[in-house]
């Protein structure tokens, strides 16, 4: 048995791909960038970057909004986390 040390990087960054005529935000994407590190015996093994996204329409009701961004965020990190676990049993 191999022992490694994982090092994780996340960033998630909100952008808006549609504006209306006025100007007002319409449609919005959510992106999720993950880097992992695979290191073992203080040599670098491999590097993996993932990253999923989510496009979604903007809402006049802030909190259901609010709320939906968070189910978006969560299923993005469960697709992330999912893919990291299948390419981490090939080593």
């Amino acid at each position: 048995k191999k022992q490694y040390t994982l090092k994780v990087s996340s960033k998630k960054n909100i952008e808006v791909i549609s504006r209306d005529s006025k100007g007002n935000s319409q449609l919005y994407k959510m992106v999720i960038n993950v880097s992992v590190t695979i290191i073992s015996d203080q040599k670098i093994i491999k590097k993996i970057d993932l990253q999923e996204s989510f496009n979604y329409s903007n809402s006049k009701n802030k909190f259901s909004l609010n709320q939906y961004k968070k189910e978006i965020e969560e299923n993005l990190i469960n697709k992330i986390s999912e893919e990291l676990i299948l390419r981490l049993q090939i080593l």
